[in-house]
């Protein structure tokens, strides 16, 4: 999937929880990694951190905010990482529409977003998917496991993100199911 996109956006908590490289890495489409762009308001993201490795060969963009630690932000572009200042909604968060729009300017219209909860249900909330990818595993992990969604902050079920299916495939035990925005949305 990275392989078939112009760029991967996660959040800082995926990058601190996980530390993904971001990268393709199946043989034949290494070449094929997509610009890596995360999303560290506060730049809290450890400088050790496998998404800066390599910075030099594979674009990372770091999207903060303009009040991000100067010293650290010329370290991370000392490190080869581009920095993205975007601006801020009136409850603290970045303007995800706004930065969108800034990478499409950039020539980037196929964005994979492998964040975590919190960054899925900003997007969501602010109808900003076009499409999921949704992999399931024959398995059932109940309240015990980390919501793949965030809270929406809905008063109604009307006001839930309507998705109509348009695809499936068995990958081993696991499906891959593939939903595009309804056009009731």
């Amino acid at each position: 999937m990275r392989a078939t996109h112009d760029a991967i956006l996660v959040g800082t908590g995926t990058v601190i929880a996980d530390d993904p490289q971001l990268t393709c890495r199946l043989p034949g489409l290494g070449m094929r990694s997509p610009v890596r762009v995360v999303i560290d308001r506060q730049l809290r993201i450890p400088a050790t951190a496998k998404v800066f490795a390599e910075a030099g060969q594979i674009p990372t963009w770091i999207v903060t905010a303009a009040s991000a630690d100067p010293v650290r932000q010329r370290a991370l572009r000392d490190a080869g990482v581009e920095i993205i200042e975007a601006g801020l909604e009136a409850d603290g968060r970045l303007d995800l529409a706004a930065l969108l729009a800034r990478l499409g300017e950039r020539g980037l219209t196929r964005l994979l977003v492998e964040g975590g909860g919190r960054l899925a249900a900003s997007l969501l909330r602010d109808r900003l998917v076009d499409r999921l990818a949704w992999f399931h595993a024959p398995l059932l992990l109940g309240g015990d496991g980390i919501a793949a969604v965030a809270a929406l902050g809905l008063r109604d079920l009307a006001d839930m993100p309507h998705f109509e299916p348009i695809g499936s495939e068995r990958l081993g035990d696991d499906v891959l199911s593939i939903f595009r925005v309804s056009s009731r949305d």
